[in-house]
């Protein structure tokens, strides 16, 4: 199955559990570009407040033609309980050539349940899997058993 882990990561989380993944599952990479600057507290406000207000914003153009592939894993941080603006671009550009995908989400709160489902209603179909890792599960390392469940279960 031909996979492709594409996210968005402003501190670096999302990327790593990105790497994670990609450890594991024979797959592409690529990271969105979110073109706003999103750096320092103001941007991390703004970024809050466009994600609370679901807005869409501008992105750097994908390398990778998510068509071309079998699975897309999305992944993106939780800001003000959705997912990043950037993540909401991607995926309502490119919702109409996702086959299947999974997706997964860094956190600093305990319930991603709003922002998995927002990403499921634009995919318009419930995703292979989830994932969802906290701010204190990344600190200590003790993510690991959920990040090879969902491996698991992607790779079935």
């Amino acid at each position: 199955m031909k996979t492709l882990i594409i996210f968005y990561s402003r501190s670096g989380n999302t990327l790593g559990i990105a790497e994670d993944i990609k450890k594991n599952i024979k797959s592409d990479i690529e990271e969105i570009t979110d073109l706003k600057n999103r750096n320092g507290i103001f941007g991390y406000l703004s970024g809050c407040l466009d994600a609370a207000l679901k807005r869409l914003t501008k992105i750097s153009l994908v390398t990778k033609d998510p068509g071309k592939y079998d699975l897309i894993i999305i992944g993106t941080p939780v800001w003000s309980g959705s997912m990043a603006p950037a993540t909401r671009t991607f995926m309502i550009e490119n919702y109409i050539k996702l086959k299947n995908t999974a997706f997964f989400c860094t956190m600093g709160g305990k319930d991603p349940k709003k922002t998995f489902f927002q990403m499921e209603n634009i995919f318009g179909r419930k995703p292979k899997d989830v994932l969802a890792i906290s701010g204190e599960e990344l600190r200590t390392d003790s993510y690991k058993d959920k990040l090879n469940a969902f491996i698991k279960n992607i790779k079935k």
